[in-house]
């Protein structure tokens, strides 16, 4: 850890893990998966993480030279981050590709690896906007798609939209732990947030929901195929406040042994300093069902909201600023019934510094059965000169929170800063006994760009 490599632009790689006796440290395992100096590829940004089945997949964006645009790649290991296998290009063309995201179905159910991003498209009359695009892989190890198109669906444009209407900062949910007997077909989720004004040169910003069911044949070409919703307005689009920054997560049940899945989805955004929530459910067969749009933080400067749920747990955590205007804490509210009722905001953060840094993305949550992880950016002191990326677990088994109450543990990454953090909890079965680790991703930047994990 805090390891140097050299070339244009460097990806490595750390796992926190939760042992018997030592609450949570980072496994021997850091190294290079990705070297920018090198080949056709450089500057990596805004990454994101997922893990299931003992495997890690991380997809970022990266400047590719042969079409001299920024292109989605991905890069993943079969044994919990301790080595990797070669980076491919999820979709490579002359248009500019960015913020990708990523979700992993394990392989007891409909095993697929779903990532999004968003892409800048031409119109007839050559006019640019943003669209938001989907492909899916199967689970394990990674191929080429270009000479293994049996492995990955087509790429598909889930926006219906067009010149003055961009659509971006697309997120992805599908299935989680709970989803282990769901037999060959499950859910993907997806929101971003898209211009809605059709005004010329007006804009406001709401957010968009659509929903794929999948169904996996190993025996198929391609062994994936998607059957995708009408898409769907989320907020309260039309008066001129923008809804921005939406999250999402998911969980699953099974109707019946070996049966189809039945699907728990939470979204929730940035409004105007609000954070709203809404939730649905998928049933094969049927339209998607939604309750009302929730105001759950109305306190006026709350931003950058991630949510994250496990059964009948939701957990949505955001930022406000409290030390000063850049500087602020990460707060957290919960739900024990789907959403529906809402305990008390708390805050995860020790007040005063180190503070969040407010400028880097926003806080990053992501749960399982037995565990919380919290990821955020934070400035070191009160000059706010350096930043670095602290962490947070709460033991659901005992209702504590690691470490000192409230209080993260940094990863120390000297001469650096940091921004964009992502973060994935995992049971690693591959371990004696199996433990649940943190896969966690941020953007490094001192005079070059890198990618740590």
């Amino acid at each position: 850890r805090g390891m140097f490599f050299g070339g244009l632009a460097s990806v490595l790689v750390m796992v926190l893990m939760l042992l018997p006796d030592v609450p949570l440290v980072s496994a021997d395992c850091t190294q290079v998966i990705g070297n920018g100096g090198e080949g056709l590829m450089r500057d990596p940004k805004h990454p994101a993480v997922d893990g299931k089945d003992n495997y890690v997949y991380v997809v970022f964006s990266m400047y590719n030279w042969k079409w001299e645009a920024y292109n989605i790649a991905i890069r993943s290991s079969s044994d919990g981050g301790q080595s990797w296998g070669p980076t491919y290009w999820v979709s490579e063309g002359a248009n500019e590709q960015d913020f990708p995201d990523v979700k992993v179905v394990p392989n007891e159910g409909a095993g697929v690896i779903h990532i999004v991003w968003q892409e800048k498209m031409r119109d007839v009359s050559g006019n640019q906007y943003w669209a938001v695009k989907h492909r899916a892989a199967r689970p394990g190890p990674v191929y080429d798609p270009t000479n293994y198109p049996n492995y990955w669906t087509g790429v598909v444009q889930l926006s219906n939209n067009g010149y003055g209407n961009d659509a971006k900062y697309p997120k992805v949910a599908a299935g989680d732990e709970d989803d282990e007997e769901s037999g060959d077909n499950s859910w993907v989720h997806v929101a971003w947030q898209e211009d809605v004004d059709d005004t010329v040169g007006g804009v406001e910003w709401g957010i968009k929901y659509r929903e794929g069911y999948v169904t996996y044949n190993a025996n198929s070409n391609p062994m994936i195929s998607i059957s995708w919703s009408q898409i769907y307005s989320l907020s309260s689009d039309g008066d001129g406040i923008d809804a921005i920054h939406p999250a999402i997560a998911s969980s699953s049940e099974v109707l019946e042994p070996g049966g189809p899945v039945q699907e728990h989805w939470y979204v929730v955004w940035e409004r105007s300093g609000w954070i709203e929530f809404v939730g649905g459910m998928s049933v094969p067969g049927n339209a998607p069902t939604m309750g009302p749009v929730q105001d759950i933080i109305d306190t006026g400067t709350a931003s950058e909201p991630d949510v994250s749920a496990s059964f009948n747990e939701v957990d949505v955590v955001w930022q406000e600023p409290e030390e000063s205007q850049t500087a602020g804490e990460v707060f957290m509210r919960k739900s024990t019934d789907y959403g529906n009722s809402w305990g008390s905001a708390f805050r995860v953060t020790l007040l005063g510094y180190p503070a969040v840094d407010l400028s880097t993305w926003g806080p990053a949550i992501d749960v399982d059965s037995t565990r919380i992880y919290i990821a955020s950016v934070c400035f070191t002191d009160s000059s706010e000169s350096n930043n670095e990326v602290y962490y947070s677990v709460y033991d659901r088994s005992s209702n504590t929170w690691l470490y000192r109450e409230f209080n993260p543990q940094e990863i120390n990454y000297p001469g650096a800063q940091q921004s964009y953090p992502d973060i994935a909890a995992e049971t690693l079965y591959l371990l004696n006994p199996p433990r649940t680790c943190g896969h966690l991703v941020f953007e490094n930047l001192t005079q070059i760009r890198q990618i740590v994990y």
